[in-house]
């Protein structure tokens, strides 16, 4: 055996080892009912370890994000940016026109990503569209008839429906425009968008709120 081959099946016993590790710490968690259902997947090259523990039914079950999805659509945003398609100054009516009239003129895509666009955290009818899981549609449509709380970029408030509305701008720009590369936001977003790009995103964004 080589040296690089020995090395890499210890690298491989050790990994194992600690996934193993971390799969006995999530069955103790779901057997005590400290967490329901949990599932741990874990991909490194050709290898994969996926199990499901607790109530869930399988390895392939769909678990609600929240708002874990924020920085994912974030770096999407971003890199949309980056390769030109938006800027961030660009007003939201740009890329959703019904998105228009009075201070809503003037929120920009920026005011999105950093909490200042005046938009609620939740819509009004929130819990009855999450009731009969409602399309993205028409929560889009609920954000673009709700109030502002206060004029776009004089305040900092924490909003989900503004980071709504970033994913809905990139959902229309990337059906517009079509590559081998094309970035989807929802289920079309994937880790591996948000392992090369996120992080330098992440601090763009960081130097936008504080700027």
């Amino acid at each position: 055996m080589t040296r690089r081959a020995w090395f890499m099946a210890v690298a491989a016993a050790l990994r194992k080892q600690r996934v193993e590790e971390a799969a006995e710490l999530v069955r103790r968690a779901t057997a005590s009912g400290e967490v329901r259902a949990a599932v741990l997947d874990v991909r490194q090259g050709g290898y994969r370890f996926s199990r499901a523990f607790g109530e869930v039914r399988g390895a392939e079950t769909a678990f609600l994000t929240a708002s874990i999805s924020k920085p994912m659509t974030a770096a999407g945003v971003m890199l949309l940016a980056d390769r030109g398609k938006l800027a961030l100054s660009d007003p939201v009516h740009k890329f959703i026109p019904e998105f228009a009239g009075g201070d809503r003129d003037l929120v920009t895509v920026q005011h999105l990503l950093t909490h200042t666009s005046g938009l609620p955290d939740m819509l009004p009818e929130n819990v009855e569209l999450r009731k009969r899981h409602a399309p993205l549609a028409d929560f889009v449509a609920g954000a673009c008839k709700t109030p502002l709380l206060f004029r776009p970029g004089t305040k900092v408030s924490y909003q989900s429906v503004g980071i709504l509305l970033a994913s809905e701008i990139a959902q229309r720009i990337t059906q517009r425009w079509r590559t081998p590369t094309t970035i989807g936001i929802g289920t079309r977003l994937t880790g591996a968008i948000w392992a090369r790009r996120g992080e330098a995103c992440m601090r763009r964004l960081e130097i936008l709120r504080n700027s």
